[in-house]
């Protein structure tokens, strides 16, 4: 996944884009990276990912 997730995130809030939440693909949404971010800068979201993949605390 790299930097991609996270750079486009950080470009969106430089830019003053209004936003509450984000959705992520299988490929950008299974990094944790990209979710710790979100959570950080205090914006909910939705990812996907494989059904393989379990989720924490669940």
């Amino acid at each position: 996944m790299g930097r991609t997730g996270p750079h486009t995130v950080r470009r969106c809030v430089a830019a003053g884009s209004p936003a509450a939440w984000v959705t992520a693909d299988g490929a950008r949404g299974q990094g944790w990276n990209v979710r710790r971010l979100l959570e950080q800068l205090g914006f909910g979201y939705v990812v996907t990912g494989p059904k393989s993949r379990s989720l924490a605390g669940f």
